[in-house]
C-alpha cells in the first residue's frame, strides 16, 4: 500500500513546488528568453555590421590611396573583424610608400601582438612584414632594417607546417640581401649555402618556393 502511494506523494509535492514557486520560474524563463533574444540580435547586428564593413572596404579599393582612402582604412581598422586586418594591412602599404618605417613598423606589431587573432593569421602578417622589410633591404642597402627583419621572421610560428617553408625563404632571402651588401663571393657564404641546400632537401617547402630559390641561386652565381 505504501508502494502506491509513494508516487502520488511525489506528484502532489511536485505540483505545489511549482505552484508556491510560479512566480519565480516565470520570471526565469523570462530572463532566459530575453538572454536568448538579445544575443541573436547580437549576432544579428554584427553580421550587419561585418558585411558593411565589406562592402566600405572594397569600395574603397578602388579609390586612389589619398586622404579619404587612409581615413576610411582608418575608421575600419578599428573594428574587431577580418576587415579591420585588411585595413591596417593598407595603412602599413601606405606607411611604407610615404618611408614612414618606424610607423609601418609599429603599425606591423600591433597587428602581431594582437591577442585576438591566431597564430596563422600572425604567421601570415609576419610573413607579409618580412617580405616588404627584405624588399625594403634589396632597394636601400640600409642595414638598420636587418634587425626588424629577424624579428619579424621570428614571430613566424615554427609549428604551422605551411609556414616552415616560407620561413626558410624569408631567411634565404635575408641572407642573399646581406651577401650583396656586403659584396661577399656566392661560394665563400656558407650561411647562405646551407640555407639553399635545406629548402631544396626540404619535404616540407612547397615547389614553388624551391624553384624561385634555385633562380635566385643561379642569379647570385652567374650575375
Amino acid at each position: 500500500m505504501n508502494n502506491k502511494i509513494a508516487p502520488n506523494n511525489y506528484i502532489y509535492l511536485f505540483n505545489k513546488l511549482i505552484k508556491d514557486n510560479f512566480k519565480s520560474i516565470l520570471i526565469g524563463l523570462f530572463i532566459i528568453f530575453i538572454i536568448f533574444i538579445g544575443y541573436q540580435a547580437y549576432k544579428y547586428i554584427n553580421l550587419q555590421n561585418i558585411n558593411k564593413n565589406s562592402l566600405t572596404y572594397f569600395k574603397s579599393k578602388e579609390m586612389e590611396p589619398n586622404k579619404e582612402f587612409y581615413s576610411i582604412m582608418e575608421n575600419l581598422s578599428k573594428n574587431n573583424d577580418f576587415y579591420s586586418v585588411l585595413s591596417f594591412l593598407e595603412i602599413i602599404n601606405i606607411n611604407i610608400k610615404e618611408n614612414e618605417l618606424i610607423l609601418a613598423e609599429k603599425n606591423y606589431f600591433e597587428l602581431i601582438n594582437n591577442k585576438k587573432l591566431n597564430s596563422t593569421y600572425k604567421s601570415a602578417i609576419s610573413a607579409h612584414a618580412s617580405y616588404n622589410f627584405i624588399n625594403l633591404l634589396f632597394e636601400t642597402s640600409n642595414l638598420n632594417l636587418i634587425s626588424k627583419i629577424n624579428l619579424f621572421i621570428e614571430n613566424i610560428n615554427d609549428d604551422l607546417e605551411n609556414y616552415r617553408g616560407i620561413k626558410l625563404e624569408l631567411k634565404y632571402l635575408l641572407a642573399v640581401a646581406k651577401q650583396d651588401i656586403n659584396n661577399i663571393a656566392p661560394n665563400q657564404d656558407e650561411k647562405t649555402i646551407s640555407l639553399y641546400n635545406e629548402i631544396i632537401q626540404s619535404k616540407e617547402t612547397s615547389s614553388s618556393i624551391k624553384e624561385r630559390i634555385k633562380k635566385i641561386h643561379e642569379f647570385q652565381y652567374y650575375k
